[in-house]
């Protein structure tokens, strides 16, 4: 991949948001919002697509608990498939990238989508890796502390940036894109190199990788420590039980 030494905050971006019925790890979900908001020259444009999306799915209640979305507030909305090449049209040059926050997530949901309508291979920005602030919020946040610090909604608190609802598609895609410029200084000096997209993108990757396998050795001392409590707990009613 080349980016001739642009930076990519140099060039415009798409930031993208879903809002959905389920988990990315559930293939039964399906989208029920979706939000592309171009930036250019660090600003949000009028360039952009706000919808909801009829599924063909019911939602359910612990999806509409997150969101707010009901079956009644998509009963006349537009197909997925309807929507798309709204937001394909957004990037009219290779030049254009895309960000969202937990970037996985979205991309993910967008994929099967558009793999599901059989809608044809997307753009070069929606190709390649897209941006993800998050990765590098807990990068430079590191030393925050408190449960839930590194949602979208808790990062913008700190930074000051309006985030008007949070888990509407719109709004947080515009908050993830006003981050993402946001972190411009601090990533730059992360990078360590000229921060040229390929260079930015290189270094999420390494990023991503060692929070991964970090989260995975969390999980596993807590549930070692969780299972040592257990065991130590329950030696402890047999010792009662023996002494009853």
């Amino acid at each position: 991949m080349t980016d001739h030494g642009l930076s990519p905050w140099s060039a415009p971006f798409v930031a993208i948001d879903v809002e959905t019925t389920g988990l990315d790890s559930d293939p039964t979900a399906r989208v029920v919002e979706l939000a592309a908001v171009r930036f250019e020259d660090g600003r949000p444009t009028d360039r952009r697509v706000a919808t909801r999306i009829n599924p063909g799915m019911p939602i359910p209640a612990e999806a509409t608990a997150i969101h707010g979305i009901t079956d009644a507030d998509v009963s006349g909305a537009p197909t997925f498939a309807e929507a798309w090449p709204h937001v394909v049209a957004l990037y009219d040059s290779d030049f254009v990238s895309t960000v969202a926050y937990s970037a996985a997530f979205d991309r993910a949901f967008a994929s099967s989508e558009v793999l599901r309508a059989s809608l044809g291979k997307p753009p070069l920005g929606l190709c390649r890796p897209w941006i993800d602030p998050l990765v590098w919020i807990r990068k430079v946040d590191r030393y925050v502390r408190g449960a839930g610090r590194h949602r979208l909604a808790a990062t913008c608190a700190r930074r000051g940036i309006v985030l008007e609802q949070a888990h509407a598609a719109e709004d947080d895609a515009i908050a993830a894109g006003l981050l993402w410029v946001q972190l411009e200084r601090e990533i730059r000096i992360v990078v360590h190199e000229p921060a040229t997209h390929v260079a930015v993108l290189r270094v999420q990757s390494a990023l991503a990788e060692d929070q991964e396998r970090d989260f995975a050795e969390w999980q596993r001392k807590t549930i070692g420590q969780g299972l040592v409590a257990f065991f130590t707990r329950l030696r402890a009613l047999r010792a009662v039980e023996r002494a009853a």
